[in-house]
């Protein structure tokens, strides 16, 4: 993700915004790639519900990261939202481990 890619990503988001059949196909590709994340972890000997989970966190830091970085500066590097993203979905899971 480059700051030169943010244009076109907010033209497809308003494109996908205002036609609900093409939003519902962004979904299933979410999901089909979530799918195939946890393909992957499971074919390297990861069990399913980790490699389920490591999917669908890995791709809901992505989205955060995403739609925080389309609201910030222009210039802002994708990649420090990216960190930020996962660190935040990190503390929030451990406070379900606290009592």
């Amino acid at each position: 993700m480059t700051p030169q890619r943010r244009a076109a990503a907010s033209r497809r988001i308003l494109i996908l915004t205002a036609d609900s059949e093409l939003h519902e196909r962004g979904q299933l590709k979410y999901a089909r790639i979530t799918s195939s994340i946890a393909d992957a972890l499971h074919e390297r000997g990861v069990d399913d519900l980790t490699a389920q989970l490591a999917a669908n966190l890995g791709l809901l830091a992505f989205r955060v990261a995403f739609e925080r970085w389309m609201k910030a500066g222009e210039d802002e590097p994708f990649p420090p939202f990216a960190v930020t993203a996962l660190n935040d979905l990190r503390t929030r899971a451990a406070q379900f481990s606290d009592p």
